[in-house]
């Protein structure tokens, strides 16, 4: 694993100035998330109950907060991006349900944006009817 390649578990930034192995004191400077947390540990895994695959550890009261753990193995894959991929995953989701591609979502999309546009022509023609703008202009 080459320094450059490591970035923070909570906001994505690079970690390449940090020192490995981590100490419990090391934090993120762009977030300042501390490091030696178990959301940033190999042995993570949220769908156990102790949120840890090593029997032995003991479990901390938060998970990303720092500990003493001697179990712990640097995970450089912990980093999600929640936003993007709660995102696509509602949206492939809303699409699997009611059987639409990409391409017909965006021709949808095309459709309403089109249909607003003249909904919105359509109105500011009947607010200048109804104000009279057009007739003063003429009898101006």
């Amino acid at each position: 694993m080459a320094k450059s390649d490591l970035i923070c578990w909570k906001c994505g930034a690079s970690l390449s100035e940090i020192k490995i192995p981590l100490s419990r004191l090391d934090a993120c400077s762009a977030c300042r998330a501390e490091l030696h947390v178990c959301r940033f540990c190999s042995y993570y895994n949220k769908n156990y109950s102790r949120r840890c695959e090593q029997e032995m550890a003991e479990v901390p009261r938060e998970a990303d907060h720092a500990n003493f753990c001697d179990y712990y193995s640097l995970n450089v894959n912990a980093y999600i991006d929640n936003e993007k991929s709660l995102n696509s995953d509602s949206k492939n989701k809303l699409n699997a349900l009611f059987g639409e591609s990409e391409s017909e979502t965006h021709c949808s999309e095309l459709s309403a944006n089109r249909k607003e546009s003249s909904k919105s022509d359509s109105s500011k023609q009947k607010l200048e009817e109804l104000f009279g703008t057009n007739n003063k202009k003429n009898s101006e």
